[in-house]
């Protein structure tokens, strides 16, 4: 019941809030967005709290976890962000417990600007890596960091090797895909140029997409709303934030 009772609280704090935004005559500024934003991070938290069955504390423990998830849902195959990203985030490791009960964004807008321009220098490597043609035939495993791994790029060169080793994966995938029989020629080291090609495409279009996403209006209120869906899932994986509806 407290359960049931704390999401119909969440869904008319995104409502009331949402209709708090509309009263601008012009799009709301920055500061006028974070005023909104710190208002809802305190009021959902708090809430949230106050009628959980359990009374979870906000503490330094809380706060590394939710830190670590973040980063790890917005880059879970350790392709996006560099070592020195995660270094300079560390800093937040143990204060978002006092973020969120003071309403502050500061974790939330470092990890988002970083994260905007890491997708963006993505997409400039994928371009590049895809403007040729893409070698399926080799003996080299494709090897991924392991999913325990809390290890990144160390800088853009050790970057591009990832991604070499990750489009080549996306590539022939596709390329599998777009075959409509049985591929012989591809296991005796023959690749069809067209179906190839076809492949470099679909895979560097996908990226595209994704990265339109992010450019798109609203995008940031959806990773605010992401964030603050950590933030409760952290202490309660049924807990949910529904960001205000357009």
């Amino acid at each position: 019941m407290v359960l049931i009772k704390t999401r119909q609280f969440l869904l008319l704090i995104a409502i009331v809030l949402s209709i708090g935004l509309e009263v601008y005559s012009q799009p709301p500024s920055k500061k006028e967005k974070n005023a909104f934003r710190s208002e809802v991070i305190r009021t959902v938290m708090q809430r949230a709290i106050k009628n959980h069955y359990n009374s979870p504390s906000l503490d330094d423990a809380y706060s590394a976890t939710l830190w670590k998830n973040f980063i790890l849902k917005l880059d879970p195959n350790k392709t996006t962000f560099l070592e020195s990203d995660i270094t300079r985030l560390a800093k937040y490791k143990q204060d978002l417990d006092d973020q969120l009960k003071e309403g502050s964004t500061l974790f939330f807008d470092s990890v988002y600007a970083t994260y905007l321009l890491r997708m963006n220098e993505n997409q400039e490597i994928a371009e590049k890596i895809l403007s040729q043609p893409v070698n399926l035939t080799g003996k080299d495993e494709f090897r991924f960091r392991d999913a325990a791994d809390f290890s990144f790029p160390v800088n853009r060169a050790d970057k591009e090797n990832v991604w070499k080793n990750y489009l080549r994966y996306s590539v022939l995938k596709k390329y599998v895909e777009l075959r409509t029989i049985q591929d012989s020629l591809l296991q005796k080291g023959i690749v069809d140029k067209e179906t190839e090609s076809k492949a470099r495409n679909a895979v560097i279009k996908a990226l595209s997409e994704q990265n339109r996403k992010l450019s798109k209006a609203g995008a940031e209120d959806d990773y605010f709303a992401f964030y603050l869906n950590n933030a409760l899932n952290v202490f309660d994986p049924h807990s949910a934030y529904r960001g205000p509806i357009d």
